[in-house]
């Protein structure tokens, strides 16, 4: 499948569940909820490296006396996540999580994306009460007790509640 068709595929994937905006000619963005928490997505199929990448940025910015904390509690987090990762930048703030796949020796397929997106979209969910946990001042231990809590189901104009499958069958 050639990019113009991968691009295709990946906007009638996200269309189907957010509202999405082209934000160059590989890149789509949309806002994910996890629970009812705002996160900035973008998907990109990098047609250079041949990876289809997937980054989900909070809504807020992590305050220069949290950001101890946030390192800590990536790191305590992502020793048990098998493929993907939350991230702090240092210098903006930005708290965000990464995730993708090289397809340069295969194909890129639907079901890759869906794949990257819905392990993406899980961990989120899993991970989202313990982030705001610790974003609003409860000490560590506190928020990684939080982990795993299920946020419930959250809606929006540009999101619509899941079902069992983000995406249904393809």
């Amino acid at each position: 499948m050639n990019h113009k068709n991968n691009l295709e595929q990946l906007k009638l994937l996200l269309e189907n569940r957010f509202k999405i905006h082209e934000i160059d000619h590989s890149t789509y963005g949309f806002q994910y909820l996890a629970g009812s928490i705002p996160f900035n997505c973008y998907a990109e199929i990098n047609e250079i490296d041949m990876s289809f990448i997937f980054r989900a940025i909070s809504t807020q910015v992590i305050p220069e006396d949290k950001k101890n904390d946030f390192i800590i509690y990536s790191t305590m987090i992502n020793y048990d996540i098998p493929i993907g990762f939350f991230s702090l930048n240092i210098e903006t703030g930005d708290y965000r999580w990464k995730s993708g796949v090289f397809f340069r020796n295969t194909v890129l397929t639907p079901e890759m994306m869906k794949d990257v997106l819905e392990s993406s979209f899980y961990y989120l969910k899993y991970y989202v009460l313990s982030y705001v946990s610790l974003l609003n001042n409860q000490p560590l231990d506190i928020a990684l007790s939080r982990v795993g809590e299920d946020p419930g189901i959250g809606a929006s104009d540009s999101c619509k509640p899941e079902k069992d499958h983000y995406f249904g069958d393809l």
